[in-house]
């Protein structure tokens, strides 16, 4: 990989079989990414899925977790209204059947 080519700001790391998803800070985007050579295999954008959010440019995408039972990813973000439980095809660019949840915020 080239320096042009090289992806900086890589935040929340989630690590599930031969893959590493990692969330790109201040972006909409996940990659995924071989665990064995490094290579990023997708780009996901996600920036359609609501935050639920005032639109503050800190509430950013943060989270990403394996859910066993539900074969799936959840992703949320700072002070996000809502998660997301989402699914992946390799070389895809868009997560597949996404399913929302309101959270619930503790004062």
């Amino acid at each position: 990989m080239g320096e042009e080519d090289e992806i900086w700001n890589l935040n929340e790391l989630e690590c599930h079989g031969n893959h590493i998803l990692a969330n790109q800070w201040m972006t909409p985007f996940v990659h995924i990414i071989s665990a064995s050579s490094g290579e990023v295999l997708s780009t996901i954008d996600l920036s359609g899925l609501p935050s639920g959010t005032s639109g503050d440019r800190n509430e950013v995408m943060n989270g990403i977790a394996w859910d066993e039972d539900s074969e799936g990813y959840w992703i949320t973000g700072k002070n996000w209204t809502y998660m997301h439980l989402v699914s992946f095809s390799e070389g895809g660019n868009a997560p597949e059947n996404p399913k929302t949840c309101k959270m619930k915020h503790q004062p």
